[in-house]
């Protein structure tokens, strides 16, 4: 699967929204198992987006399905765990 960090857009310091740019964005692939890693990511918040070619899907927090956001700090490793879905699109 294909994965980009979607920059997110905030009002009053609420997220309201994520954008992310194909060409621009951070991205990486998923190996065989799942996994993956985004490095020399810029400062900032993000959320997860799913990459179907013809369509996109930001991924919620599978634990709550809350708005899944982090904000990696320069020059830090952020695990982000095991995250388990019970579908994907």
């Amino acid at each position: 699967a294909i994965l980009y960090l979607a920059t997110t857009v905030e009002s009053g310091g609420t997220p309201m929204m994520a954008t992310f740019d194909r060409a621009r964005s951070p991205h990486t692939q998923t190996d065989a198992q799942g996994r993956f890693v985004f490095t020399d990511v810029p400062a900032g918040k993000y959320g997860l987006v799913l990459d179907r070619i013809q369509s996109s899907y930001f991924l919620k927090n599978p634990k709550d399905n809350s708005d899944f956001l982090f904000e990696p700090k320069p020059g830090q490793v952020l695990d982000l765990g095991t995250l388990v879905y019970s579908s994907l699109p």
